[in-house]
């Protein structure tokens, strides 16, 4: 405390002919029974106080039902012109029941009377309640000729009791030590008015004459800036800051001189006020449950318009603090990219000074079970292909009758079968003529609609994986028979093979591009060619054919045609009973 003692002595403007610090020594203050005033190191009161002041009470709170005087040492004040005497203290006086109080008094006449400060009591009759920090109060000692008749004064009643009254130091000047004060200031509040002026009137008074008064203020940007206030009559004093663009904070305060001695408002600090556009209010996620929990790739939202004086152009809606898109309503949906999300919003008006972003409504935090699909599996094919799609992903929420695949207008999907919440199979059909590119690939779950990365590439046919030969090509109704089928590029495990009806397969076996096959025809199985495809899970192989052939033998023709001769009538009549006999035979063997 005695650094701000020796700081505040050059702001004095008489010459100082009393100065006692009390960190250091009593200054011969006399107390007149002990009781309660006390000079000792100070642990209960004000805070962040150091060192030995004198107090009513140095380590807790005064006595009850006493009255205690602290006097001043001897000083012959006869021949200063104006003696003034400065009080640096703290205080915490309970103010219930019949209530404590401390003032100053002086001998005169016999007989004590009250000293009033220059700048009053706090109270009526003197000092009460809580000074909150340490203040400075002077006193006109002119007409007082020793300084001994002086004293200070505590009263406490018979109930409640606080910390009391520290005095931490006192001087006596020659002069004018008293600054202006400042008071009655009109507190400015954030507004959203920015064309100005913001008009700031103050009561400014000193035990002399007033010679100065500005008003002061800056900004986060800029340097500070003044103007002086003008004078209104009497103590009243008034001041303008101009006008500043939305989104500004304005620190400001009021410095006042007598010519020797000065002062600011506020005493500690500067004050403040914010220049600002207002936000929408009662942002609200409907689709969000109480805990924030949201699912999908966006969030819808609904809010209320700002109340503003200003026109509203749109509303512009935050993710993370960035801007991601704009309403012009009460309501807009935002894309979701992670986890956790905090979204607001913000309104966009028009001004006198042009077009401004207002300010955000708080953050409402988003925990997102964002559906995240992986590629596709298989993620190309070839034209002509006939493919199965392993989709697979997380907080896919996949249900049957509510999902759909989309990968372009040449490739159709045939079936789709949701396996689990986040995995599904699609069997597809790319056409013959589809375009060789890679095309986006798009999931539908419900009402949301989630990407897949990498999407769907078709390559050219010609490349196409596809069946190259069954050996042998033959086989007849009623066999069974190993047959091997060859493809031009490598078959997955254990693969379905279908030989068309009437041909069924009894074990697989695949070695690279070949696939072995124990198979059994059926006696009746039909006649001719059969398309056989084999479907690897990945995709369906074609382009070979196996023939089945009838298990019955064929009928022989034995019968011989009769040569004629150059014989008579017998060769004739030979030749008829030949013929005959040959077409009896041939009809019995086809019997």
């Amino acid at each position: 405390m005695s650094l701000l003692w020796l700081a505040v002595l050059p702001l004095a403007g008489g010459a100082p002919i009393l100065s006692l610090d009390f960190a250091s020594s009593d200054g011969g203050m006399l107390s007149a029974n002990g009781l309660q005033w006390q000079w000792a190191e100070i642990t209960a009161g004000p805070d962040d106080f150091t060192g030995p002041a004198w107090a009513t009470h140095a380590s807790g709170d005064y006595l009850n039902d006493a009255m205690d005087t602290l006097g001043l040492p001897s000083l012959d004040l006869s021949g200063v012109d104006r003696p003034v005497l400065v009080l640096e203290h703290w205080y915490e006086i309970d103010q219930s029941g019949d209530g404590d109080l401390g003032w100053l008094e002086v001998l005169d006449g016999g007989s004590f009377t009250l000293l009033t400060p220059i700048h009053g009591y706090p109270e009526d009759e003197g000092f009460a309640g809580s000074s909150g920090t340490f203040r400075t109060d002077y006193f006109d000692l002119s007409g007082i000729d020793q300084a001994a008749s002086i004293r200070l004064v505590f009263d406490s009643d018979a109930t409640v009791t606080r910390h009391g009254w520290v005095v931490s130091g006192l001087w006596i000047d020659d002069g004018d030590p008293v600054p202006p004060v400042i008071e009655g200031v009109t507190e400015l509040e954030n507004t959203q008015d920015i064309s100005g002026p913001y008009v700031v009137h103050a009561e400014v008074s000193d035990d002399f004459l007033v010679s100065e008064v500005n008003l002061w203020w800056s900004t986060e940007s800029g340097a500070s800036s003044d103007g002086p206030m003008e004078n209104v009559g009497a103590s009243l004093y008034r001041g303008e800051i101009p006008g500043v663009n939305p989104g500004t904070r304005v620190t400001w305060w009021i410095s006042a001189s007598d010519g020797t001695n000065h002062t600011t408002w506020p005493a500690e600090g500067k004050a403040e006020f914010n220049v600002f556009l207002a936000a929408p209010t009662d942002l609200l996620a409907p689709q969000a449950r109480i805990d924030g929990r949201v699912e999908g790739l966006e969030v819808a939202l609904q809010w209320s318009a700002p109340n503003s004086p200003h026109d509203l152009v749109h509303t512009v809606l935050l993710r993370d603090g960035e801007v991601v898109g704009t309403s012009p309503g009460e309501t807009g949906s935002i894309p979701l990219i992670s986890a956790r999300h905090d979204v607001s919003v913000a309104g966009v008006f028009m001004t006198p000074a042009g077009r401004f972003q207002g300010e955000a409504t708080p953050e409402l935090p988003l925990s997102v079970a964002l559906p995240t699909a992986s590629r596709l599996l298989p993620a190309h094919g070839y034209q002509g292909d006939t493919m199965h799609l392993q989709i697979r992903g997380v907080n896919l929420l996949l249900a049957e009758d509510q999902v759909a695949l989309h990968l372009g207008t040449d490739v159709e999907v045939l079936d789709l079968q949701v396996n689990d919440a986040d995995s599904a199979v699609a069997t597809v059909r790319v056409a013959d003529d589809a375009d060789t590119a890679t095309r986006d690939a798009i999931l539908l779950s419900g009402a949301v609609t989630i990407p897949i990365p990498g999407g769907f590439a078709v390559r050219d046919g010609a490349d196409r994986p596809r069946l190259l030969e069954v050996v042998p090509a033959t086989v007849k109704q009623g066999a069974l028979q190993t047959i091997q089928i060859t493809s031009n590029a490598p078959v997955g495990e254990d693969p379905l093979v279908d030989l068309g009806p009437g041909v069924f397969v009894q074990s697989v076996a695949v070695e690279q591009r070949t696939v072995i096959l124990e198979i059994a025809t059926a006696s009746d199985a039909p006649v001719g060619a059969h398309r056989v495809t084999v479907d690897d899970g990945s995709r369906i192989l074609d382009g070979a054919s196996l023939q089945v052939q009838d298990a019955r033998v064929p009928p022989a023709r034995v019968c011989g045609a009769a040569h004629r001769t150059g014989g008579g009538w017998l060769l004739v009549f030979l030749s008829g009973a030949l013929t005959f006999r040959r077409r009896k035979r041939c009809t019995q063997h086809l019997a």
